[in-house]
């Protein structure tokens, strides 16, 4: 799973809103990779138990990576990979390999 939206926070900054969307939109095909869970700019991001949120912080994890944390949890609890570029952040926290992008696309 790659945090496309996190990806997308980045680039935002140097990006005009037709290339925010077209990246949106083309980057899983450029790299053959699901986007979980959905694509669809209508889809709604996942309802998630605060509780859990409180469970995955007292891990000395920040609100927003708990997020991730848990949505990943939820949506793709076998999945084999998660890539960020904040690897640090999740390493150990996840029950997944932890890699960045460069290490990912070495993989490949």
């Amino acid at each position: 799973m790659i945090n496309l939206l996190e990806i997308i926070g980045i680039l935002s900054f140097n990006l005009n809103p037709k290339q925010i969307t077209e990246f949106y939109t083309y980057f899983p095909q450029k790299y053959n990779i699901n986007i979980i869970p959905t694509l669809s700019i209508d889809s709604h991001l996942p309802e998630l138990a605060i509780g859990k949120l409180l469970e995955i912080m007292t891990n000395k994890t920040s609100f927003g990576d708990a997020l991730v944390i848990a949505a990943a949890e939820a949506y793709i609890p076998n999945a084999s990979h998660f890539v960020t570029w904040d690897k640090e952040h999740f390493i150990g926290k996840l029950g997944m390999d932890v890699m960045n992008p460069a290490e990912f696309i070495r993989m490949s």
